[in-house]
């Protein structure tokens, strides 16, 4: 993930240090509904290596009435 027109000279570095990424999904309504069927959620992260992380959970949306 990158604003458009990001300078992409840091893509390649690597961070001496932990760095924790914040980040908004905005979701459209029948999307949800199809969610809250679920029983867990699982969300995969991509790094610009290729590297994937995956992070699975409750289902959250049904359980706080989202």
């Amino acid at each position: 993930m990158e604003a458009p027109g990001m300078d992409n000279k840091f893509a390649e570095f690597i961070f001496p240090m932990s760095v924790h990424n914040t980040f908004t999904i905005h979701l459209r309504r029948r999307f949800i509904e199809k969610l809250k069927a679920r029983d867990k959620i699982k969300v995969t992260l991509t790094t610009h290596y290729d590297k994937e992380f995956v992070v699975e959970t409750d289902n959250f949306i049904r359980k706080y009435e989202f």
